[in-house]
């Protein structure tokens, strides 16, 4: 588990940006289509110190694929290429057609600082 840390401490921005589409498994068996990517560039500078600022924060935006509901958590999320990355994923509601999602989510966030 502590390769996988490590390998978690890389991943940027730039890491998931060309995967924006694609589809990652979920603790063994659940799929969720990364279909957004944000960075929060002003943040960047906050949290840097003496030796340089940390990575720029940004979230990852996925979307279910199937009607399942994934609790709050770390969970193990596999990509063809990235390999697997323990990640904490949250549930969120996304607004559509000025309603909000009020039934199983649909989609989930994880966010790196």
């Amino acid at each position: 588990m502590a390769l996988a840390f490590e390998k978690l401490s890389a991943v940027r921005y730039e890491t998931f940006l060309p995967l924006v589409g694609d589809v990652f498994l979920v603790n063994g068996g659940w799929q969720l289509k990364l279909v957004e990517v944000l960075r929060y560039p002003n943040a960047s500078t906050a949290l840097g110190s003496s030796k340089g600022p940390l990575r720029a924060p940004f979230s990852l935006l996925f979307e279910a694929t199937d009607a399942f509901s994934l609790g709050t958590g770390i969970h193990c999320v596999e990509h063809h290429q990235l390999g697997e990355l323990p990640l904490s994923i949250n549930p969120v509601q996304v607004q559509t057609d000025g309603l909000k999602s009020t039934c199983v989510p649909s989609h989930y966030e994880s966010i790196f600082a």
